[in-house]
């Protein structure tokens, strides 16, 4: 199990973890005291109807909207031109 801590970097704040379990079944727990306001979309969701734990499907959905796929064209390139990765 792996544990990921979700920041707000702009509040320089923990607001929810990201815990990956080796099945693949992971999770996101929102941090009690965070409101739907200081969430990303869809996490939001769930606050506003009084649940802390987001479920592995969308939990899943999340994370892929914010991974670039490993397919993508050109993705060395670019990742080199913003000095994400080294020769």
């Amino acid at each position: 199990m792996r544990i990921f801590a979700i920041v707000d970097e702009y509040l320089n704040q923990e607001i929810a973890y990201l815990i990956c379990c080796g099945d693949g079944n992971s999770y996101i727990e929102i941090n009690d005291g965070v409101g739907e306001w200081d969430l990303p979309f869809i996490l939001d969701y769930f606050v506003k109807n009084g649940e802390r734990t987001v479920p592995p499907y969308w939990t899943n959905r999340w994370i892929s909207q914010r991974v670039v796929p490993s397919d993508r064209q050109n993705i060395s390139q670019i990742l080199k031109k913003n000095k994400s990765i080294q020769n």
